[in-house]
């Protein structure tokens, strides 16, 4: 369906997500895959089901530069913008809040309780 999911080894030994990966303008069913399509490819990861210790958005932000750097492309927000290093430390700061308070209400995240409650 065009996802593609990155997972980590948690401390109890299980794998546990990461980031996805969503391709959602490319064809996988064609019949000729050589030929390229598609523009946009999308990186999100759930804050409550990724371990803050595998730092997922560093992560997947050099998943996204990496990509960005083969595909002679760009790395955007939602809205087209691109991502600056200063807007990238601004978001890490935001998310270390969200860790902090998921851990206050005793939900670890990536923690079994935490993926049970908020995993799609």
């Amino acid at each position: 369906d065009g996802r593609c999911f990155i997972y980590c080894q948690s401390v109890e030994q299980t794998q546990s997500p990461v980031f996805t990966l969503r391709f959602h303008d490319i064809n996988f069913l064609r019949d000729d895959v050589s030929l390229r399509s598609g523009n946009q490819i999308n990186l999100r990861f759930d804050v409550a089901c990724a371990q803050e210790s595998t730092r997922p958005f560093r992560l997947m932000w050099s998943y996204a530069q990496h990509l960005a750097q083969q595909l002679h492309a760009q790395v955007v927000d939602d809205r087209g913008d691109a991502l600056s290093q200063s807007i990238l430390t601004t978001i890490e700061n935001q998310l270390r809040i969200i860790y902090v308070r998921l851990h206050e209400r005793g939900l670890v995240a990536g923690s079994p309780t935490a993926l049970r409650l908020f995993s799609e």
